[in-house]
């Protein structure tokens, strides 16, 4: 068990606006939490063909020096570990100068030869600093993960170990009230960095200009070979990027008629070349179109997760091609002024016939709430076949019908309102697949996250499985596993909505979030929710404190 107070976080303004993301491992070993109360400034980590544990050095305002338990073991009777050996390295960190922004990782399930037959564990392990990377430490043979948001920093860690590092998450905080050390102006204290999709070749770019953005120029063919950007600040001064990758390809200029025109989203597909990564395609999203695609669309599809945002920057890696992307948003109301009530609605970023009205999400009358104010829609992810569906009612959702089979038929859900008055939605997809009532005990019971998997059907991608979760229990899987895992990347928040896209079948599924604090006073900082994931054998998992904070 674990809270943000026993580090004597909770107490100030960094810690009361931190974010808890991950973990990612397994679900064996036992809870661990690390949120010191000034800056980490070394990492000590033993490592051989998996990490086996993790302990902190930080040092507070007052200098004084505070160092972490260990968290993990000496990789327990591993034959395989006591072949390999194991390391020993100790990470400094020029705090508060050089801070950490993000990891990554690999997870690898186990097996009785080489891992005790324990659960998934974290194999590999690399930090980035705003100076420098780290690692990667392990081996690097599993399943990658990543941190979503850049342009944060993190505070601290939490996860799961015993004989291993059974997972690992952070604890992220904006890059802007720190001792004062990450101080700028008004729209990146506001924005979040999103990604990047991609590979790990070239090196590291970012672009994040004052103004608006009002051309993108993109080299292309088989690959995205590069991009360059020229914006315009307040005093309508013209600013142009550097070159971010190679000299290949044909060159493509998309006009931005900024601040009337902003840039809402991107999508694409990565690609493997000569066992190296790439971007192979990117399409470009503003409130009044789409530009692209750009490139070949064979390969892996990504999206941006979080919509109703405006893009104010790009970063990702680059070399000879495009290797990697991502982008930095922020909310519509901060840039200049420009986007307050713009008067074009933005569409959805995948059909060109749907009415703008599409965009007016919620039930009846619940984005007039507070709740709905505060709230951010995530997602979708799947398909673009179908309709735009959505539901979000003005209580809480009380139960979810799920029709599945191999895949996800249907959806439909039930809620309540203060009032007591049911409510019930309409059946997003077609009538096939077998009937599962999902039955929520709100309030004292809510929706917190969704996991699942997407495939392709006859050339379409369709939502194959689904499993939810609430801060008791986990309902699922639901349908076949066997395609591409996506899971939400936001955590300590509570599902108030759903939508997506369906036809026969669901084609895509987001969810709308909101902090813990908002609905009808029942998620004030509860002092202890714990639930359990029936997925593995009925195993218990403690997800500690929900904290009531973004």
């Amino acid at each position: 068990m674990f809270a943000f107070s026993s580090h004597g976080g909770s107490s100030n303004q960094v810690y009361q606006s931190s974010i808890e993301v991950g973990p990612w491992g397994g679900l064996g070993g036992t809870r661990w939490s690390y949120m010191p109360k000034g800056g980490i400034k070394e990492i000590i980590i033993n490592h051989g063909v998996i990490i086996e544990s993790l302990s902190f050095r930080s040092v507070c305002a007052n200098k004084e020096s505070e160092s972490s338990s260990k968290f993990g073991g000496e990789g327990g009777k591993s034959t395989l570990q006591m072949k390999k050996g194991r390391n020993k390295t100790q990470i400094s960190i020029d705090w508060p100068e050089e801070y950490l922004t993000s990891i990554s990782g690999t997870v690898k399930n186990n097996n009785a030869e080489s891992y005790n037959n324990t659960e998934s564990v974290v194999e590999s392990l690399t930090f980035y600093t705003n100076w420098r990377t780290h690692g990667p430490f392990g081996s690097e043979k599993g399943t990658h993960f990543s941190l979503p948001f850049e342009n944060r920093v993190i505070l601290g860690f939490h996860g799961r170990a015993k004989e291993y590092m059974d997972a690992i998450g952070v604890y992220q905080k904006a890059a802007t009230s720190i001792q004062g050390q990450f101080m700028t102006h008004k729209v990146y204290q506001s924005s979040i960095g999103v990604g990047p999709w991609g590979g790990i070749g070239g090196t590291i770019w970012s672009y994040m200009p004052e103004g608006g953005i009002v051309e993108i120029i993109i080299n292309h063919g088989v690959i995205i070979d590069s991009l360059s950007f020229k914006s315009v600040g307040a005093n309508n001064e013209a600013e142009s990027s550097s070159t971010f990758g190679g000299k290949g390809g044909s060159k493509t200029q998309i006009p931005i008629d900024w601040p009337k025109e902003y840039l809402t989203s991107i999508s694409g597909t990565t690609m493997k070349y000569n066992n190296t990564e790439l971007i192979e395609s990117l399409t470009f999203y503003t409130n009044r179109r789409a530009h692209g695609p750009f490139g070949y669309e064979k390969g892996t599809h990504f999206s941006l997760p979080i919509e109703n945002r405006v893009i104010v920057g790009f970063h990702g890696r680059a070399g000879l091609y495009m290797d990697a992307i991502g982008i930095y948003q922020t909310a519509a109301t901060l840039i200049q002024g420009q986007f307050m009530t713009p008067k074009v609605t933005p569409k959805s970023v995948y059909a060109n016939n749907v009415a703008e009205s599409s965009s007016n999400f919620g039930g009846k009358g619940g984005n007039k709430t507070q709740v709905y104010q505060s709230s951010i829609e995530v997602g979708p992810w799947g398909g673009i076949g179908g309709t735009i569906w959505s539901y979000m009612p003005e209580g809480g959702i009380v139960e979810i019908i799920i029709n599945h089979g191999v895949i996800i038929d249907s959806l439909s859900f039930k809620s309540v309102c203060a009032n007591n008055e049911a409510e019930s939605s309409s059946t997003f997809g077609g009538k096939g697949g077998s009937k599962t009532q999902i039955p929520i005990d709100w309030p004292k019971e809510y929706l917190m996250s969704i996991s699942g998997s997407t495939m392709k059907y006859n050339n379409t991608e369709l939502i194959e499985s689904l499993t939810f979760y609430t801060n008791r229990r986990t309902h699922g899987p639901f349908g076949y596993e066997k395609g591409t895992h996506f899971s939400l990347p936001i955590e300590n928040r509570v599902i108030v909505g759903f939508h997506g896209r369906a036809g026969l079948y669901v084609d895509a599924i987001g969810v709308y979030q909101t902090a813990t604090t908002l609905i009808q006073g029942q998620f004030m900082t509860p002092k202890e929710i714990k639930r359990s994931v029936d997925r593995d054998g009925g195993k218990g998992v403690d997800r500690g404190i929900l904290s009531g904070h973004l």
